[in-house]
């Protein structure tokens, strides 16, 4: 959640930069570089919240797709206002239809994948930001009324700025709830409406796990971990009031009520990829999927 802030909070507060830049030189800005930057502007804001409001509400497309239409569009509208009525009607379509592809794309893509893809929109949200101002910019310094050059202009500044995003994003913290790469003595899984986090969990052959489950949806959600025996709960003191079942086809199930948790110990027999998803009926066909690798 903090890296969505951070990147909430960039992308706000380049926008409004780049909007007050282009609005103190808009009698001198042409109107086509007024709606390619409206266009630029709209779909990238767009694209970038459409992203981030998919992944935050997965499972509610409808929900996610209003947020970032919604986010698009403004962003597109208000700054065309002082420029043009083309300019704001191109940034107010071209927000629109980027927040929706946008949402999709958070609601499809998996988890290890969005850190990436939000990696490559701000990247390129950050070159046309800086693109745009040094375009708008040499054309206020022809008309002779641009008033004192802005270093921003030098080529090397959009570099330096691009170089200042890239090791801010390296920066972020690895995410703790994401796909597991390496091997944990602990683990939450959290099921919503209707999706895993992660999607994937790794363990050791013979290692002790405590996998603590989170239901934070409105609707039960009952773990199938298709195991066939190899993994099971170990009887622990502080866990034996928590519901699970190993059948006798050897599936593990684990459960916990809406909007509460439940811990389990596990451990595994054999090395293997064992699937698991929500037996609930219904929900496994929506993505509530996953796997566990034990090495």
């Amino acid at each position: 959640m903090g890296a969505v802030i951070q990147v909430l909070a960039f992308v706000s507060i380049s926008y409004v930069w780049f909007t007050w830049f282009v609005w103190k030189r808009r009698k001198q800005v042409e109107p086509m570089q007024g709606m390619v930057s409206g266009m630029t502007v709209g779909m990238m804001v767009g694209l970038i919240a459409g992203l981030l409001f998919g992944v935050l509400f997965k499972g509610d497309l409808s929900y996610s797709t209003m947020l970032s239409i919604a986010a698009g569009a403004f962003a597109g509208l208000i700054f065309g206002i002082p420029l043009s009525v083309l300019t704001m009607i191109e940034g107010t379509l071209s927000g629109m239809m980027a927040g929706m592809m946008g949402a999709m794309l958070g609601e499809m893509v998996p988890y290890e994948q969005v850190e990436p893809l939000l990696f490559l929109f701000v990247m390129l949200y950050t070159f046309c930001i800086m693109l745009l101002t040094r375009l708008v910019g040499k054309t206020a310094e022809g008309s002779g009324t641009s008033g004192k050059r802005i270093g921003f202009h030098h080529p090397l500044a959009g570099a330096m700025v691009l170089i200042g995003v890239f090791l801010w994003f390296q920066s972020f913290p690895a995410q703790s709830n994401s796909t597991a790469h390496e091997t944990k003595q602990s683990v939450d899984l959290v099921a919503s409406d209707f999706f895993y986090h992660p999607q994937q969990i790794v363990m050791k052959k013979g290692e002790e796990v405590k996998v603590t489950y989170h239901n934070q949806g409105k609707m039960e959600h009952v773990v199938e971990i298709m195991s066939n025996g190899n993994i099971e709960v170990i009887p622990n003191a502080a866990h034996h009031n928590h519901s699970h079942e190993t059948k006798s086809t050897g599936e593990l199930h684990l459960y916990a009520q809406p909007g509460e948790s439940a811990s389990y110990v596990i451990r595994a027999r054999a090395e293997g990829v064992y699937s698991f998803y929500c037996m609930v009926p219904g929900h496994k066909e929506k993505g509530m999927v996953g796997s566990l690798i034990v090495k």
